[in-house]
């Protein structure tokens, strides 16, 4: 069994019971060599009190006599997640409380620009890079970064974000904040999806202004400004700029 009590489910944020209860990311130790494998999702009712590496579905650490995936130092003698949070500070004892990511990075931002002339030559070429960043970010939180919270924004990513992924297959949600849903990649670019197959459907809806798109397990709906019960599809392709999305219009 592992030696360190209540870090055997790396995972788990909430004490939920068995019923609706949701599979999470989970880390083991064995019960031998007492090295941490990740085992990928599973429930915390399912977790067994007793396991060796040779349990491992992972062929790459299903022996004691591999690695650990995490050095010493990535695995110390800390509480699990759920403990961690039952002695967490008050909320507003965060600091950071009450300003947004945005606002925060923007004066970074600006302050680098009242920087030397030397030092400036250097920031124009990391501008990009750095609106890159900026702009990844406003993807993973699914908001403009003035909504988002400084001292919160990256509630979801806590225990994703403390170990290495071994592989794409390995990137997987384990908190009930994170956004669900599938990545796609669209093979050649857009411009085969328009060349052969959006040409065979040739109908242009005019003064069709888009208000509202809403999607789910059962397809998606567009409502547009002209009222009426909407467009139906299996899937919408949203294709505006991200200054767009961000100006709401």
């Amino acid at each position: 069994m592992a030696t360190r009590p209540g870090a055997r489910r790396r995972g788990e944020l909430t004490g939920k019971g068995e019923k609706g209860e949701r599979a999470r990311i989970t880390w083991l130790a064995c019960d031998l060599c007492d090295k941490w494998r990740r085992v990928g999702l599973a429930k915390s009712s399912a977790v067994p009190d007793r396991w060796t590496c040779a349990e491992n579905g992972d062929a790459r650490y299903a022996s004691c006599d591999i690695d650990r995936l995490l050095g010493l130092a990535d695995t110390p003698d800390k509480p699990c997640p759920a403990a961690a949070a039952a002695v967490a500070r008050p909320a507003d004892e965060v600091p950071g409380r009450g300003a947004s990511l945005g606002e925060v990075l923007e004066g970074l931002v600006a302050a680098s620009d009242a920087s030397p002339e030397e030092a400036r030559a250097v920031q124009w070429h990391l501008a990009r890079a750095v609106q890159w960043h900026l702009a990844n970010l406003e993807y993973g939180c699914a908001a403009s970064l003035g909504n988002v919270s400084l001292a919160w924004w990256d509630q979801a990513n806590q225990l994703i974000e403390f170990a290495p992924l071994a592989s794409s297959s390995h990137l997987v949600h384990d908190d009930e904040h994170t956004l669900t849903g599938d990545h796609a990649v669209v093979s050649d670019g857009f411009g085969r999806m328009v060349g052969r197959g959006l040409a065979a459907y040739s109908e242009v809806l005019l003064q069709r202004e888009v208000s509202l798109v809403e999607h789910g397990d059962w397809g998606a709906r567009v409502h547009t400004k002209a009222g009426g019960e909407g467009l139906v599809a299996d899937a919408v392709l949203v294709t505006v700029p991200l200054g767009v999305l961000k100006a709401k219009t």
